[in-house]
């Protein structure tokens, strides 16, 4: 289901769907950009999901912390979306 997924439950429960999908994902185009204790990585990626073959397209953006406890990169945010037909 295409949908905005809100809390954890409902994230867990997408991306366990995507994982039984056995997807391969390669960066086509990407930049990223660093701060201090922060990084961003946006571009574009292509899906290939090993059940069906089928490949997809799409924007991404990552922005990672650095926190300052364990000094360890984490993910504050992610999105992605379909890039349109032409």
């Amino acid at each position: 289901m295409n949908q905005p997924r809100k809390g954890r439950a409902s994230i867990r429960e997408y991306f366990e769907g995507v994982v039984k999908r056995s997807p391969t994902v390669t960066i086509v185009d990407g930049t990223i950009t660093t701060g201090h204790n922060w990084a961003i990585n946006v571009g574009v990626y292509e899906w290939t999901f090993g059940d069906d073959g089928s490949q997809k397209q799409a924007r991404y953006t990552f922005v990672y912390v650095c926190t300052e406890d364990d000094e360890e990169w984490k993910i504050s945010h992610h999105h992605s979306s379909g890039l349109p037909q032409g």
